[in-house]
């Protein structure tokens, strides 16, 4: 099985990225909420159609596939906490001890 890792950044509070997953180009937006110490991820496709907006990012939970949008991406994407304490990611967390990780859909 091939995980992906998802470009999350330590040192911003908001970022966007564009990664081809599965053969279709997505952009993100993250943004922490400080009033409640959580990440959002949104997603939408090339050309800018929103397809997820404002879903927490929680760690131990599928983040996607409890849609059924058949636009976005096939495939299951996750937080995981590389210290095996499940705890959600913090300000600085997300790309270090918290990893965004995609399961392309054939490895579902």
């Amino acid at each position: 099985m091939a995980l992906i890792d998802l470009p999350t950044r330590t040192d911003a509070a908001r970022y966007s990225f564009d990664i081809e997953l599965d053969a279709v180009t997505f952009h993100f937006e993250m943004e922490w909420n400080d009033r409640n110490s959580s990440w959002y991820m949104s997603i939408s496709d090339a050309s800018g159609v929103p397809l997820l907006s404002g879903r927490r990012v929680s760690v131990g939970y599928p983040l996607i596939n409890i849609y059924r949008d058949p636009r976005l991406p096939a495939g299951m994407i996750e937080a995981i906490d590389t210290s095996g304490t499940d705890t959600d990611p913090g300000a600085r967390d997300l790309g270090d001890r918290v990893k965004l990780v995609y399961t392309p859909f054939a490895d579902l």
